[in-house]
């Protein structure tokens, strides 16, 4: 394999798919990059079996071929390629040369037939802005759970159906919800339930926070994996074989007894401050005053005591004592990314809707379940 690059497209390649190098792979081999050479490309790909990263970027192939490089050593290499000025690179006689200015490093590969065979590719079926991408991901995963004999409740549900995109999460205690338009690429709307591992595809988002468009494929089959492109790289998330999921709409009250409309800010502020002096996850009881504002209480007798009284901007229906636990909540306020907040109740045990006052249909939506005191 020989062919020339350009310095500063391998630099952000290797950038690039080297975050995705398995920490413990597999097998030793999956600690390597696979490189191939063809037509006029290198593609640059790694994958721990749950996802596979590429990169590609062109390149004066003057012989077609595929290596495994180690992935350690490229990367630390990556860190001292020029701004400007070519990589020549050859592959032969079981090392990896690359010369740069007056530059000769030698790597050697490994076995590349050792290597797994990464999944193809197929042709997008669906695309949106990746800015929107990346902030929906973020706001949704927040709710998703982290026990891993749960797998199910580990993921971010993606269901495309009629020019749309739901993201869906739970960890049981709440659930977050969010929709996003999408262009379709194909003859016809995507459509299909996937669900993702919510650590994987936040990384991958964060990846393509870049991207102008952020490209979807999915597969003709559910147990195939989802494709996400843009900006140069592409990520192929295998999705987990578990889809029982609530659905949100079927979780949401119909009707609200009681609805409040605060700065999200001071609210914010009153949360931390019980979480820095209190206990941890020790519940806060609201008590929603018709009047206008809202009383919040954390802790007993025999422990640390936070009390706080913030004035809401909107009060409607009856007043209402409610319990929660103040580190969902404020992660749930934190994910919103709002100014002003919109708390939806219909009972102290059943669960309360946040989301931005005024939303519409595209906006965040999160789910909390109460606590239940005893007694």
């Amino acid at each position: 394999m020989k062919l020339i690059l350009n310095a500063a497209e391998l630099t952000a390649a290797l950038r690039l798919v080297g975050r995705r190098l398995p920490v413990r792979p597999a097998v030793p081999v999956m600690a390597g990059l696979q490189l191939t050479a063809s037509g006029s490309t290198l593609t640059l790909a790694t994958t721990d079996f749950e996802v596979t990263a590429r990169a590609e970027i062109p390149a004066a192939v003057r012989e077609e071929g595929t290596a495994v490089v180690p992935g350690r050593e490229l990367r630390a290499l990556a860190r001292t390629l020029p701004r400007q000025g070519d990589v020549d690179v050859t592959v032969e006689f079981g090392r990896a040369g690359l010369a740069f200015g007056t530059a000769r490093v030698s790597i050697p590969v490994l076995p590349a037939d050792e290597y797994p065979t990464l999944p193809g590719l197929a042709s997008a079926s669906a695309s949106l802005p990746g800015r929107d991408f990346t902030r929906a991901v973020a706001q949704v995963a927040t709710a998703a759970g982290t026990d891993e004999t749960l797998p199910v409740l580990t993921g971010v549900r993606l269901q495309f159906s009629h020019g749309w995109l739901k993201l869906t999460a739970t960890d049981r205690y709440r659930i977050a919800s969010r929709e996003l338009p999408v262009a379709r690429t194909s003859a016809n709307h995507p459509q299909g339930t996937y669900l993702l591992a919510a650590k994987a595809l936040k990384r991958t988002a964060l990846d393509l926070r870049r991207a102008e468009t952020v490209s979807i494929a999915l597969p003709d089959a559910k147990d195939q994996p989802v494709t996400l492109s843009g900006s140069g790289g592409s990520f192929t998330h295998r999705p987990l074989a578990d889809l029982r999921l609530p659905t949100f709409e079927s979780l949401v009250p119909t009707v609200f007894t009681t609805t409040v409309t605060l700065e999200t800010r001071p609210l914010i502020d009153v949360l931390t401050r019980v979480g820095l002096v209190g206990e941890r996850h020790v519940p806060a009881e609201f008590r929603i005053h018709p009047a206008g504002h809202l009383g919040i209480r954390s802790g007993t007798p025999n422990t640390v005591q936070v009390t706080d009284r913030l004035d809401t901007r909107t009060t409607t229906g009856e007043a209402m004592r409610i319990t929660f636990n103040p580190v969902l909540l404020l992660e749930g306020l934190r994910a919103l990314k709002c100014r002003t907040v919109q708390l939806s109740l219909t009972d102290p045990g059943k669960p309360a809707l946040l989301h931005r006052h005024g939303a519409d249909r595209s906006a965040l939506r999160y789910l909390l379940m109460p606590v239940r005191l005893q007694g």
